[in-house]
């Protein structure tokens, strides 16, 4: 819900001062779970009903065998107009 992902959040904060920030994604621990994602407001991640949790990129493709998501890894965020 919206505290976990407030969580996950100052989690990628935090580690965001360690340097790691630029590798840190989500997964979803559901059972048909295939990607991950590069923020915890993709729409691809709004439909899991299990547990989201950060892990490092290398790591979701390998231990987890996750692909990247398609939806937020190829929408460029919307520049604001001033």
């Amino acid at each position: 819900g919206l505290a976990m992902r407030r969580v996950l959040m100052y989690i990628t904060v935090l580690m965001s001062f360690s340097g790691v920030a630029q590798t840190l994604v989500y997964i979803c621990t559901g059972p048909k779970s295939l990607v991950f994602h590069r923020n915890t407001l993709c729409l691809g991640l709004q439909e899991c009903r299990s547990s989201i949790i950060p892990v490092l990129r290398s790591e979701a493709k390998t231990a987890y065998r996750r692909r990247h998501c398609y939806l937020c890894y190829t929408l460029k965020p919307k520049k604001k107009s001033t």
